[in-house]
């Protein structure tokens, strides 16, 4: 007997049921695929609300939602950027300010 059916980026089958009323039903497998755009806020105003409702209705998309929203809040607490102190930005502009300039050919 072969299986079918949809999985998420982690290889656990999603459901294909919708979830939500009319028009604006979202099943599973779109709302795993815009799960990343979701969690970067780079869909549109109306796509944002749409995935949050599939999300908020959902016991199969939650899961994977927090946990997706989980890593990436690791990920953004752990790897961000280091910002050099104010002192190391002093004493580059005076290296930079007393360094000779290169001459032009």
């Amino acid at each position: 007997m072969t299986t079918s059916g949809n999985f998420d980026m982690r290889g656990v089958r999603t459901p294909s049921h919708t979830q939500g009323l009319g028009t604006t039903a979202m099943d599973c497998q779109k709302a795993i695929e815009k799960l990343h755009t979701y969690l970067d806020r780079q869909l549109t105003a109306d796509e944002q609300a749409e995935v949050k409702a599939h999300l908020d209705g959902c016991e199969h998309c939650g899961p994977a939602f927090r946990f997706e929203a989980g890593v990436l809040h690791l990920v953004r607490s752990h790897c961000s950027k280091t910002v050099a102190s104010v002192e190391l930005h002093r004493r580059v502009r005076i290296t930079l300010q007393q360094a000779p300039l290169p001459k032009t050919p």
